[in-house]
């Protein structure tokens, strides 16, 4: 069961990372050169660089790193509270631009990304939204502290080495060339990678 819970947050939560930490992350390093937008709510956010709605974005990005560390590291009913908000926003999102607009799409320009993703964001979000009301309803035997072990170190160094890498990469690149698509393969590398960081590999303590 501890396997298939593991698993289940690696499928769940990478797809659902993507439209906040990729714009989020580029809209610092690449600066003013990059556009970018997103529903939410039934409603529309974007901006350039920093600028526009960033701060709402922002707020997304902190609320997607403590969703990330709650399902490592904190109880399962807590991290169910988070993710039940986390996916039922998302579902939704979904659901009222569904309604209002059409298709649900991911746009990249910089890959050269237009994809109809409408089926599978609901998929996720449906899938997502049932689990953490399951972790609610029924979250088992508590678990016991993790501890912050050297590998997680490790881990993490090389995770903040990769996003200094994706910096320079978008920072000084041209604008959707070749060293683009490389920072945004990072970007997207590394929101796997996170969970690797931050999974419990040592003894657990009391």
């Amino acid at each position: 069961m501890q396997r298939l819970y593991r698993a289940l947050l690696i499928v769940l939560f990478t797809p659902t990372a993507i439209p906040v930490f990729l714009p989020f992350s580029r809209g610092w390093m690449d600066g003013a050169s990059y556009e970018w937008g997103m529903p939410l709510l039934g409603f529309s956010i974007g901006g350039a660089g920093i600028g526009g709605d960033y701060l709402i974005l922002s707020g997304l990005a902190v609320f997607l790193a403590l969703l990330f560390w709650a399902a490592w590291r904190a109880p399962r009913r807590a991290f169910g509270a988070l993710a039940a908000v986390w996916f039922a926003v998302w579902a939704a999102t979904i659901l009222l631009f569904r309604l209002q607009t059409g298709p649900f799409m991911f746009r990249g320009d910089t890959l050269g990304v237009a994809v109809d993703i409408t089926i599978v964001a609901s998929a996720l979000a449906g899938a997502g939204l049932l689990l953490a009301l399951a972790l609610l309803i029924r979250p088992g035997t508590p678990k016991r502290r993790a501890v912050w072990a050297p590998f997680n170190t490790a881990a993490l160094t090389v995770w903040l080495a990769g996003y200094g890498a994706a910096f320079f990469l978008l920072r000084d690149g041209e604008p959707h060339g070749t060293t683009d698509q490389y920072g945004v393969v990072m970007l997207l590398t590394l929101i796997l990678t996170s969970h690797l960081a931050l999974a419990p590999w040592g003894r657990r303590g009391a």
